[in-house]
């Protein structure tokens, strides 16, 4: 999708997107063994109660490190890519660079959430809600950026992509319903 727009949006989404993954690589992917691991140990044992307080604790810590983390890439983003890679990008490159990073930004407590919630429904051994979580989050990447390309240009990809993770995290909750949350 980025090519459409020319070489600068490519390179601005794909500088964008890799600070974006480094920070789910730290944030969320280095605590999910783990999260498996603890909830599994507690569908086992049905503590419905410990689930419901690890799920609190996590929707919270997520939008907390969320909010930071947008309110960072907003106040400091442009700046520290001008210093972080002094001479690569002049103010409108990294402006750029700093727009696409603020929308991905956005979504990451909705990321965080996701993966949570991915890795209870796997311990629950439900990979179809795993499934439905993953094509949800798709459908609504493609239709929302048929929709927001010709509005927003270039940002309509990462904004695209926040709304997915967005909307995932809604049928998230949804799936909770259907877990053994929802049945006690």
């Amino acid at each position: 999708w980025a090519a459409k727009y020319g070489e600068g949006a490519i390179s601005a989404f794909g500088y964008a997107y890799r600070l974006h993954s480094s920070a789910l690589q730290l944030l969320v992917m280095a605590c999910s063994t783990l999260l498996l691991a603890r909830f599994s140990d507690l569908v086992a044992h049905n503590n419905t109660v410990a689930v419901k307080r690890i799920l609190i604790k996590a929707a919270f810590l997520s939008a907390l490190v969320g909010v930071f983390y947008a309110l960072g890439v907003w106040v400091f983003g442009a700046i520290g890519l001008e210093w972080l890679f002094s001479g690569r990008f002049d103010d409108e490159a990294a402006a750029r660079v700093s727009s696409h990073w603020l929308l991905l930004s956005i979504g990451l407590p909705f990321v965080m959430l996701g993966n949570v919630f991915a890795k209870f429904f796997q311990a629950q051994r439900m990979p179809l809600m795993m499934t439905v979580l993953a094509v949800a989050s798709l459908l609504v990447l493609c239709v929302s950026y048929w929709l927001f390309n010709s509005r927003f240009g270039e940002l309509s990809i990462a904004l695209s992509i926040t709304l997915g993770a967005f909307f995932s995290l809604l049928i998230g909750f949804w799936g909770l319903r259907y877990s053994f949350l929802g049945r006690s």
